[in-house]
């Protein structure tokens, strides 16, 4: 988001996307969710298909964040990502603020 703002139409053609290896490597091993500053994990047509098999195998996708350039610095300590629900009336998905807790 910080290359290209959201909704625009770089924003939401020309990212990249996870490989289908990717994302069954991390499922594999057992992460909890997958979080981004993109807006899916797959392009277009596959990106209802990778979220619902993500979800189907208990991990949960978290799209279009900002500022994760800051945990750079703390690239060598463990972190705990807390969400919080968000209801936003007319959303397609399922807002929530999300903070990381630096361990």
């Amino acid at each position: 988001m910080e290359k290209h703002a959201y909704a625009t139409p770089e924003y939401m053609l020309n990212n990249p996307e996870l490989s289908n290896t990717l994302i069954r490597y991390l499922i594999n091993k057992k992460v909890s969710l997958i979080g981004f500053d993109m807006g899916g994990i797959r392009k277009s047509s596959e990106h209802a298909i990778a979220d619902q098999y993500c979800a189907d195998n208990g991990v949960f996708i978290i799209e279009n964040l900002s500022n994760l350039n800051k945990l750079i610095e703390f690239k060598d300590n463990q972190f705990i990502v807390h969400t919080y629900p968000i209801l936003i009336v007319g959303s397609t998905g399922l807002p929530t603020r999300v903070i990381a807790e630096i361990l």
